[in-house]
């Protein structure tokens, strides 16, 4: 038996990137089927979303693919998030609707990823999305009175 030397702890960036390759090929189909699992888990949502779902899914996965690929520069992700968080106000969002969409997400991430979803690229996806939504809660809290 060899003793563990060195061991590293995957980096979660790194598996988020390689496992949203593998989604992205299929970025339509998950988009739909996130959806599906989050008005099924939560249908309170559903009136949030009044425009062509086909429109607001290649949305999505387009705002989600460019926060993974950027997450190796997430100073230049910060302004982009927080605009995001900002206008997420408008649409009725509040800070644990975002716990929500994290288990939402988590789920359709391991029903479409199978037995590559491990627990360590379940915990990187948990932490990345952490960051993420963090960052739009602030700007979301952080607006003038009057906007809250």
């Amino acid at each position: 038996m060899y003793p563990c030397q060195g061991f590293v702890e995957p980096d979660p960036i790194f598996l988020v990137q390689s496992s949203f390759a593998c989604i992205a090929e299929r970025a339509q189909e998950f988009g739909t089927r996130f959806y599906a699992n989050l008005f099924e888990a939560h249908p309170e949502f559903r009136p949030l979303f009044r425009n062509d779902m086909a429109a607001q899914t290649k949305m999505l996965m387009f705002i989600l693919g460019s926060a993974v690929r950027g997450l190796n520069r997430m100073e230049e992700l910060v302004g982009g998030l927080r605009a995001l968080g900002e206008r997420h106000v408008d649409y009725g969002v509040k800070r644990v609707d975002y716990n929500k969409l994290a288990s939402v997400l988590i789920g359709t991430l391991k029903e479409f990823l199978a037995d590559e979803f491990t627990v360590e690229l379940q915990h990187a996806w948990v932490t990345v999305y952490g960051m993420i939504a963090q960052t739009m809660i602030e700007a979301s809290e952080n607006l003038s009175p009057g906007r809250t």
